[in-house]
């Protein structure tokens, strides 16, 4: 039940350090790839979890250097579960502020094609 962060092997410090000189913000995906509704379930029911889930997030910014990070699991669940998921941003959100770091929610659209509604509403 630990987590894995992968991707770090893809940093490319070089690149980073040009694009900032032009002023851009380095805030990289976090997807939940590979997870069952289980995971959710545990990651839900465990505040422990939860806490380890944020500091390795936090601790992951700091190391790669980089500004934020893009959040994208809503879309995973399918709309279900939004008590729980709101809880969770709404923890996470708060503990990349009081670091500085940039947070954004990767949500799905309230309406799509057809006028058919989203799960984001």
């Amino acid at each position: 039940d630990d987590f894995l962060l992968g991707g770090a092997h893809d940093v490319d410090a070089g690149w980073m350090k040009e694009v900032r000189e032009h002023g851009t913000k380095i805030v990289p995906r976090v997807l939940f790839d590979r997870w069952t509704g289980q995971n959710y379930v545990s990651l839900f029911q465990d505040k422990d979890k939860q806490q380890a889930l944020k500091e390795l997030l936090l601790n992951t910014v700091h190391q790669l250097d980089v500004d934020g990070i893009v959040l994208e699991f809503w879309s995973q669940l399918g709309g279900k579960a939004k008590a729980q998921i709101s809880s969770i941003v709404r923890d996470l959100s708060a503990a990349f502020k009081a670091k500085n770091y940039i947070f954004i929610l990767a949500i799905p659209p309230p309406v799509y094609q057809g006028d058919v509604e989203g799960m984001f509403v």
